[in-house]
């Protein structure tokens, strides 16, 4: 999950610079100091909204920033959760007190 989900930010970056006109430095700068995964994706599907996207398939484009936004609560829950493994490495537990 940490791993995958650091290559979709990676691509949401230079999506973000593809539909901005940025460089690809430019948009990670900029990427970055939006404070939430949520206003980040949304700044770019706001973008796209404005974006001419002449031979990008910009409607899957949306679909799948779209779903990956409903997916951060999930890595959160990963990332930030409490977790642990079992002693014989057979089992992951997540604890979820806020459940």
């Amino acid at each position: 999950m940490i791993v995958t989900w650091a290559h979709a930010e990676t691509i949401l970056i230079h999506a973000l610079a593809r539909v901005s006109g940025m460089t690809a430095n430019m948009a990670q700068t900029g990427y970055y100091r939006l404070p939430t995964f949520e206003a980040r994706t949304n700044f770019i599907l706001a973008l796209i909204n404005e974006w001419d996207g002449a031979g990008f398939p910009k409607n899957d484009i949306v679909t799948e920033i779209q779903k990956l936004g409903k997916l951060a609560g999930t890595r959160n829950g990963w990332v930030h959760g409490d977790w642990c493994v079992s002693k014989d490495k057979k089992e992951t537990v997540i604890f979820r007190p806020q459940s």
